[in-house]
């Protein structure tokens, strides 16, 4: 009897769980409710959970002691020990009331979890009261850190904290709180009344300050807020000797329209000027096969009256087979302004033909001069099928006619590719009636010429041979006529595991005039040519990991070799890389300096280098060097010390800096000090949030012989 009773009872029990899920949450998906005792009272439709309450639902979860709620409302409340889940954090609350149906809650006594978008930190917030809907929160009288300690190294209170997720945080009257190390108490460091926190992109969280040679004492404190739901950056900066500066930055959005808006204004006050920039930038995307992408900028230079205005423009549109670009810049200043126009179009007839046209307007006013217009246009038919092409293209201008474009009036071509005995080859014929302005004369005449390119490619156990050669005949009208014979063969070797290289010998010989006898060539500049005769050879020998490589080629028309390029290698590991690079010029017969680059890397400390050595002089003419050493473990004591610069022995003059890289845990530090110019920056920012902040000015100046592998 009692195991009956006990049967009973748990089916009692489960039919309960079953008609609650099926009653309170039949208009949803997969919901469950588990716990150690449930009640249901049928008349009011009331619930209650006890002990290790389990409530799991779409893309949410949540945990408590204690659950009480109502089918009919589609509501219930929790209390003690709540862990609330969704798809985007973690809460932990005393107190919470869900309205499951309509996914919003009501959290007490909360704090929050959630991780940094496309960061290993988190981030916590805390609050005396939450309301959360469908994953967006906003906090009453909360704060804010990504500091992980029960007292963290900093935190931001606000009244009112709004957050949507991979999106922003909006704070209102936000003070950001420092903590003081011994003993522990926490100094207000600014207020800002309303502060956004963009999670999409790097954000500047927090005021900036230095010294530079080129700003000297500076402060910059930027204000970040958000307009119609868009972020937004208000930046105010002071400088010692640039003046005061006011940047704001503003995304806009609307139906089919989004862009970007930037001014600029800074006030110098040591020399009485000042300057303002305005951008405007966006698209119009009305419909998906037409497009308007624009750019605006204006530049003042209100104590002088200069300016100059910039503005571009694209419009594009594509109907099935049919497509146009127009494109268009306006540019003005006080001394003159210029407009330019190129309209592209196109249209595919069918699989294998294509028609396409082009237009270009361009015109230049200049102040106390007369304008210059320049119009020209081109059209292209071309057929394309299965190795075999074919196109006719014609071009004109009809203003402007003194310059030296070349115009093709038509251009006729045609190209197949075959097979000639199993190797590649190609066949081309080329008609054309041409006009070339060129200084003394203009010369109008037109051209004809056959082509024959042969492509064979010889494979061997120890060499491949890949070669490119072919037979030009080309007539003018001139009674000019040539022909051509070319050819580029290359190769590459390996012998054995050491050695190894490549040959490469390309010639290009101009025949007799077939007509006067006189060495060939065109009556025009666009097409002339000269003989070549050119021989390449490189020599590898050694290892990946110790390899010594030489380069030289031989000019057979000249009778002259070029400088024998020499390089070597020597590596260990990922530890030690050692390089080396000259040249010997033949002609003077002396070694060019030798460029070093070198590493050396161990867990600890890294070093590295890069000098010209003159062989001649027996002397380095340039070191630069690099030494980073490196401390691990603990946050406490992690960080890197670097000394970079780089010394002149002849003059005796050297450049260095030094700087600190530490991990401050919840902040990362970065200090550098420049010798030469006895100047610093200091840059503090959020480890969960990097801060691009102000460059680095002021570093030694000039090119660097450092490497970067």
């Amino acid at each position: 009897m009692e195991s009956k009773k006990v049967v009973n009872f748990i089916t009692f029990l489960l039919f309960i769980s079953l008609f609650i899920l099926r009653v309170a949450f039949s208009q949803e998906a997969s919901w469950k409710i588990k716990a150690e005792k449930i009640y249901f009272h049928w008349e009011s439709q009331e619930f209650e959970a006890y002990e290790n309450v389990e409530f799991l639902g779409r893309d949410i979860s949540v945990k408590a002691d204690y659950i009480k709620g109502n089918v009919k409302e589609g509501f219930f409340e929790a209390k003690g020990n709540i862990v609330f889940k969704d798809k985007n954090g973690e809460f932990n609350a005393e107190y919470m009331d869900y309205y499951y149906k309509d996914d919003r809650a009501i959290i007490k006594n909360v704090k929050l979890k959630y991780p940094v978008p496309e960061s290993n930190e988190k981030m916590y917030i805390k609050g005396e009261e939450v309301k959360w809907e469908k994953g967006n929160v906003d906090l009453k009288k909360g704060s804010f850190t990504t500091c992980s300690y029960d007292m963290p190294h900093y935190y931001i209170s606000s009244s009112q904290v709004e957050y949507f997720p991979n999106d922003r945080i909006v704070f209102i009257n936000m003070v950001f709180f420092l903590r003081f190390p011994y003993p522990y108490f926490y100094i207000p460091i600014f207020y800002v009344p309303y502060y956004v926190l963009p999670l999409t992109k790097e954000p500047s969280p927090f005021p900036q300050f230095g010294y530079d040679s080129t700003l000297g004492l500076y402060f910059s404190y930027p204000l970040t807020y958000s307009l119609w739901g868009l972020p937004g950056v208000l930046t105010f900066l002071v400088s010692q000797n640039q003046g005061i500066q006011f940047t704001l930055n503003q995304k806009y959005q609307f139906p089919n329209l989004s862009g970007n808006i930037n001014t600029y204004y800074l006030y110098n006050y040591l020399y009485n000027t000042d300057q303002f920039k305005f951008s405007l930038s966006g698209l119009y995307k009305p419909s998906s096969n037409l497009s308007f992408n624009f750019n605006t900028n204006y530049l003042l230079y209100p104590y002088s009256q200069n300016y100059s205005f910039q503005s571009s423009a694209q419009l594009s549109y594509t109907l099935k087979s049919f497509r146009s670009n127009i494109q268009a810049n306006y540019n003005k200043t006080n001394s003159q302004d210029t407009f330019n126009t190129d309209i592209n179009s196109s249209i595919r007839l069918s699989d294998k033909f294509n028609l396409s046209t082009n237009i270009k307007y361009n015109t230049l006013n200049i102040v106390s001069r007369s304008s210059v217009e320049d119009l020209q246009g081109n059209v292209k038919f071309e057929f394309n099928d299965q190795g075999q092409n074919f196109y006719i293209y014609a071009n004109q201008r009809w203003t402007n006619t003194n310059d030296y474009l070349l115009r093709r009036l038509p251009e006729v071509y045609y190209g197949r590719s075959f097979n000639l005995l199993g190797v590649p080859s190609k066949m081309e014929f080329l008609f054309g009636n041409y006009i070339e302005p060129s200084y003394p004369f203009t010369v109008k005449t037109w051209k004809m010429g056959y082509y024959l390119t042969l492509s064979p490619k010889i494979s061997l156990s120890f060499m491949n041979v890949n070669a490119n050669m072919g037979y030009k005949q080309e007539f003018y009208g001139t009674q000019d006529a040539r022909y051509i014979l070319y050819a580029n063969l290359s190769s590459n070797y390996k012998i054995s595991s050491i050695v190894s290289g490549g040959i490469s010998y390309n010639f290009q010989w101009l025949g007799r005039d077939i007509i006067t006898g006189d060495l060939g060539n065109s009556p025009f500049y666009f097409d002339y040519a000269s003989n070549l005769n050119n021989l390449n050879l490189s020599l590898n020998l050694g290892t990946p990991d110790v390899r010594l490589s030489f380069q030289e080629s031989y000019n057979f028309i000249t009778s002259s070799l070029s400088p024998l390029s020499i390089s070597g290698l020597i590596r260990s590991g990922n530890n030690f890389v050692l390089t080396a690079r000259t040249s010997y010029n033949f002609n003077i017969q002396k070694l060019n300096p030798i460029f070093l680059q070198g590493t050396l890397n161990y867990p600890w400390l890294s070093i590295g280098f890069g000098s010209l050595y003159d062989v001649n002089l027996g002397s380095f003419q340039r070191i630069d060097y690099r030494l980073v050493l490196k401390i691990t473990g603990d946050w406490h004591y992690a960080g890197n010390i670097s000394l970079t610069g780089y010394y002149l022995p002849s003059t005796g003059n050297t450049l260095y800096s030094l700087s600190i890289d530490k991990d401050l845990h919840c902040f990362n530090l970065k200090f550098i000090y420049y010798f030469p110019f006895q100047s610093f920056q200091f840059s503090l920012a959020l480890k969960a949030f990097p801060t691009k902040g102000i460059e680095f000015i002021g570093r030694p100046e000039g090119f660097s012989l450092l490497p970067n592998f």
